[in-house]
């Protein structure tokens, strides 16, 4: 017989239908006959798999962003002025409680005396 020197007919049916009525199943085909006859096609594909892979960081920028990650983590407070902050309120409070805190710095000094000392 003879061989048919034109398109395979998966791909003739493909043509058949317009551009915007081709299905998936439509296409397959097509596409398969590009794979096998078409250098340019596979060259086009390799291109555009190489064009869609994620671009590398860039050092510089990775580097500023762990920079700026770093800078933006809070600073514990100093313990001394932690310390600081809390007299200063205690001693506020004393201050508004005067006839406390002499009562209890009389307290104090009675209980520490060497004369209560000795009596215990």
């Amino acid at each position: 017989g003879e061989i048919p020197l034109g398109e395979p007919e998966e791909f003739t049916a493909a043509r058949a239908f317009a551009s915007t009525a081709r299905t998936a199943e439509n296409l397959k085909g097509l596409l398969a006959f590009l794979d096998k006859s078409d250098a340019k096609w596979n060259e086009l594909r390799a291109a555009l798999a190489t064009a869609q892979t994620p671009v590398p960081a860039d050092p510089q920028l990775v580097m500023l962003e762990t920079q700026i990650a770093e800078l933006e983590k809070t600073t514990a407070d100093d313990p001394q002025l932690v310390q600081l902050r809390a007299d200063l309120e205690s001693s506020q409070q004393q201050l508004k409680q005067k006839r406390l805190t002499q009562a209890q710095d009389l307290a104090w000094a009675l209980i520490n005396s060497p004369a209560f000392l000795f009596n215990r």
